[in-house]
């Protein structure tokens, strides 16, 4: 256990800096060590296997150490998606290759299979309220044509 203030040696970029400690047991077991770096003294977070008691010791390793027993495991909340996936199947059996993209005709059930697979993920859709038909409306298939408008020149001087 090591106290606030006390002398460590930690590696960084390959050189060994002498800094004290400021706190053990910060922030996910990490040890926070205030270290001399271009003239200023800034506080840098460090797993408990990085941070030496001798500058030799510091020098010496070579390999990544091990983390300690005391910083928690930090489990994935998320669950894997399986290698091969309903998704990638059902796009390789519905590549257009000439076009380089999902056949047209096949999007809609590849969106849907897409939210099934993807929801575990936390993915959600949030449905977008459609616009009403106004009644009495029929909606506008084709473009209209511009009115033509006759342009007359305003002078004083004619």
């Amino acid at each position: 256990m090591r106290t606030e203030g006390q002398t460590v040696y930690v590696l960084w970029y390959g050189k060994v800096l002498q800094g004290n400690v400021v706190k053990e047991n910060d922030m996910f077991g990490m040890t926070a060590v205030r270290i001399p770096l271009q003239g200023q003294n800034p506080t840098a977070l460090f797993t408990p296997g990085h941070v030496y008691d001798t500058p030799e010791e510091a020098e010496n390793s070579k390999s990544v150490p091990k983390i300690a027993k005391s910083v928690p495991e930090i489990e994935e909340s998320v669950p894997k998606v399986s290698e091969t996936s309903q998704c990638e199947a059902f796009k390789k059996a519905h590549w257009d290759t000439g076009r380089n993209c999902l056949r047209t005709d096949s999007l809609d059930e590849f969106y849907s299979l897409w939210k099934k697979e993807h929801a575990p993920l936390g993915y959600t859709e949030t449905p977008t309220p459609k616009p009403a038909p106004v009644s009495g409306t029929k909606p506008c298939t084709k473009a209209t044509a511009k009115k033509q408008t006759e342009t007359i020149q305003l002078s004083l001087f004619d």
